[in-house]
């Protein structure tokens, strides 16, 4: 019986994580057409772990610039992330 609920746990565990990634990502599409100029690519150098001044240095912006995106973009997409996951899910 054991075996079963860690086998029955694993799988929940995958489905939770399949949930998450297509919800992440339709929100992201969902979102882009929300935004335009250095927005987005601001956002993902940033996941990509790209530091605040190598953005701001690559789309010739200001510092302060790539963190007012970066907050624009992040509240929209959790905004859409929340209404996809109580509207769908």
């Amino acid at each position: 019986l054991d075996g079963e609920e860690a086998m029955s746990d694993d799988l929940h565990e995958v489905i939770e994580n399949e949930w998450k990634n297509y919800i992440t990502s339709l929100a992201w599409k969902n979102i882009q057409d929300d935004f335009s100029g250095n927005a987005l690519e601001c956002f993902l150098l940033l996941s990509k772990g790209v530091t605040v001044n190598e953005v701001a240095e690559t789309l010739d912006i200001t510092t302060s610039s790539v963190y007012v995106l970066k907050k624009r973009v992040t509240e929209r997409y959790y905004r859409e992330i929340n209404r996809l996951d109580h509207e769908i899910g």
